[in-house]
């Protein structure tokens, strides 16, 4: 009885849980990579942010030495 018990559960780990641990796995990195894009692209939005203030400012004052 104890060996076809061990013998389904081991049966159980290895087509079910397996898969799915390499399945979680995979997801996982996959999350990974997109959190290393996101951060990419925010440090891209924040530079590209940066360089319209300032181009605003500089209108700005361009602007108010003509009037």
């Amino acid at each position: 009885m104890n060996f076809a018990i061990g013998f389904v559960a081991l049966c159980f780990q290895g087509l079910v849980l397996y898969p799915w641990h390499e399945t979680i796995s995979e997801q996982v990195a996959k999350l990974e990579n997109n959190i290393v894009r996101l951060e990419q692209m925010e440090a891209q939005l924040k530079t590209h942010m940066e360089r319209n203030q300032e181009l605003i400012k500089q209108r700005i004052i361009e602007n108010g030495k003509k009037i």
